[in-house]
């Protein structure tokens, strides 16, 4: 029977990740720490990988330009094993766990601790301009197949990713605006409004009726002027 696992979003933000290879494998372990904004270590002889090199060129990533050494993993939050040695991914993997770091193991998924989904994210932009504080907020979907199949994980996420419309994305924006506006206890209502019937209403571009449901569930909380600024927000 193989390991079930718990899917979780790891903050990277600041935090160590060691990369050990230099090919097309690490190159995509990297693109996706960098985007996480860890602080990328890649250890590796020589890079194989153009945009792995373009990576380090621009200084995204350092590199350890020799062979793998066991305290290279010290202090990281996360390894990555991706050379084409089957020895040395192993080595990595044992160093690793001595230190109680997790290890991930290119194509080797009984050596990993963790698994890379395939993923796609979307930032929006929420908040108003009548309020003085406007962030970014990012929706990310992942498929895990557990290491059995990467390629139908890639299939079933782009599958997932062609479905994910506009009216999607401005919907999050409302419910995650809202969400900020809205004391906790009231937080879990905020399912009505992640609803296929609201979806409709933002398709159709409905704004009546998207802001007498929301008035009509949070009036007694959030101002009729606030609602209207966000919906017209989410529409824009």
């Amino acid at each position: 029977m193989s390991d079930r696992v718990y899917a979780l979003g790891l903050k990277m933000n600041g935090r160590k990740a060691v990369v050990v290879g230099g090919g097309a494998v690490a190159s995509r372990k990297v693109a996706g720490l960098i985007a996480a904004r860890a602080d990328v270590v890649v250890v590796a002889p020589k890079i194989v990988s153009d945009d792995l090199r373009a990576r380090i060129a621009a200084h995204e990533a350092k590199w350890e330009a020799r062979a793998y050494v066991t305290n290279d993993v010290d202090g990281a939050a996360l390894v990555f094993a991706a050379t084409d040695d089957s020895e040395v991914n192993r080595t990595v993997r044992d160093d690793a766990a001595t230190r109680g770091v997790w290890a991930n193991v290119a194509d080797s998924p009984d050596l990993c601790d963790f698994d890379v989904p395939s993923s796609f994210q979307r930032d929006v932009l929420c908040g108003t301009t009548t309020h003085a504080h406007r962030f970014l907020a990012s929706l990310q979907v992942a498929v895990f197949t557990g290491g059995a199949s990467p390629a139908f994980a890639a299939l079933m996420r782009r599958e997932l990713e062609q479905r994910v419309t506009p009216s999607h994305l401005a919907l999050f924006k409302l419910v995650v605006a809202l969400r900020r506006l809205l004391p906790v206890a009231m937080r879990p209502s905020l399912s009505r409004i992640a609803a296929p019937e609201v979806l409709d209403e933002v398709t159709k571009r409905d704004r009546a009726a998207l802001c007498g449901r929301l008035l009509r569930e949070f009036g007694s909380t959030v101002s009729e002027r606030d609602i209207d600024d966000l919906v017209s927000e989410a529409l824009s």
